[in-house]
C-alpha cells in the first residue's frame, strides 16, 4: 500500500456516541489508525443530503432551515468539536465523509460507516440510509467504503461484538486484497449472533416504506414495513441471493455495489431529442 500505517475513517448516521460506532472503533484499532468523523446527533434516514447551512439533524418549516449557499463563495460552514474518538461534526454523514477526505490530514485508505442498529436492506434504502450513503459518498470521492448494519432493531439489545469482529475481518481482508478494484463500496448486514454463514447478495427489490393518509387531520403516516415484519417474526418471501433473505436466515450479507449505475441506451429518449422543436414561451 506504499506506507506502514493504514488510515481508517469511521463514521455513521446515529451519532458519534452511538454504541455500535464505539465497538467498531475499538475493533478497527487492531487493523490501523482510526479517526472517527461522525455526526454529533442522530441523522438516520438523511441519505446523501448535505447540510448546506441548515442545522443537523435536518428539520424544515421555518426560515432558519433555508439553504445558506450563495455566490460568490458557494460555501457553507459546518461546526465541529474535538472528540476522544476524533471529530464530532454538526452535520450529516455526507458532510462528515467530505470533511474527512478533503479537510483533515488523514488520506484514508478506507471509510467504514456503522455499525447501524436495524438492517439497511433493499434497493430502496441505498440512497435513503445515512449509513449506506456515507460509504457511497466515500466511493464518489475515490475512497473505498464499507457500510455495516446489524439485524437487531435497537441499539441497547446487547453488545455489538459479533458485528464489530465481522467488520474488522472484512476491513482487513479488503486492505490485503484487490477487493475494490471492481466494486466501489459494500453494504454489509450482520446478525447480532454468530451468522450461520456469509453470503454474497444483491439488494432486494422490495420496498421498505409505505404511507397512509388521514384526511381528518391532514396527515400522512409512514410505516417502515420491513422493520415491522422483523419485529413480528414474519417470514421473508424473497428468493435466496437477496440481502433480505439472508437477514431472515441469520446469515451475514455482503452486497458488492458500484456508484456507476448508468447511463443506458434509450432509443425512445433519443427520438424525443431528435424531434424536439423549441417554441417561444408565453
Amino acid at each position: 500500500m506504499g506506507r506502514d500505517t493504514v488510515e481508517i475513517v469511521l463514521t455513521n448516521d446515529d451519532g458519534i456516541d452511538a454504541p455500535g460506532l464505539r465497538e467498531v472503533y475499538e475493533q478497527l484499532t487492531e487493523v490501523g489508525e482510526v479517526t472517527a468523523v461522525a455526526p454529533s446527533t442522530d441523522n438516520s434516514g438523511v441519505g446523501r443530503v448535505l447540510s448546506m447551512g441548515r442545522s443537523s439533524p435536518l428539520t424544515f418549516g421555518d426560515d432558519s432551515q433555508s439553504i445558506d449557499f450563495s455566490p460568490p463563495e458557494y460555501s457553507w460552514e459546518v461546526p465541529f468539536r474535538p472528540h476522544e474518538l476524533g471529530y464530532e461534526v454538526v452535520g450529516t454523514p455526507a458532510d462528515c465523509v467530505i470533511a474527512a477526505v478533503s479537510a483533515l490530514d488523514i488520506d484514508p485508505d478506507i471509510v467504514v460507516s456503522g455499525c447501524n442498529p436495524g438492517p439497511n436492506v433493499g434497493m430502496g434504502v441505498l440512497g435513503r440510509s445515512g449509513t449506506v450513503s456515507a460509504a457511497a459518498e466515500a466511493a464518489h470521492l475515490g475512497v473505498p467504503g464499507i457500510a455495516v448494519s446489524s439485524s437487531r432493531l435497537e441499539a441497547d439489545q446487547g453488545d455489538f461484538s459479533v458485528e464489530s469482529d465481522f467488520t474488522g475481518q472484512l476491513v482487513q481482508y479488503s486492505l490485503e486484497t484487490d477487493l475494490f478494484d471492481t466494486i466501489d463500496y459494500v453494504n454489509a448486514l450482520v446478525p447480532p449472533s454468530l451468522p450461520e454463514r456469509v453470503v454474497v447478495t444483491e439488494p432486494s427489490e422490495s420496498s421498505n416504506v409505505t404511507a397512509n393518509i388521514d384526511t381528518s387531520n391532514n396527515q400522512f403516516t409512514f410505516t417502515h414495513t420491513y422493520f415491522k415484519k422483523l419485529q413480528n417474526g414474519h417470514e421473508n418471501q424473497e428468493l435466496p441471493g437477496t440481502d433480505r433473505h439472508a437477514v431472515e436466515q441469520n446469515e451475514a450479507s455482503l452486497s458488492p455495489l458500484t456508484i456507476r449505475d448508468g447511463p443506458v441506451e434509450s432509443d425512445l429518449l433519443q427520438t424525443f431529442a431528435d424531434q424536439y422543436h423549441p417554441q417561444s414561451t408565453r
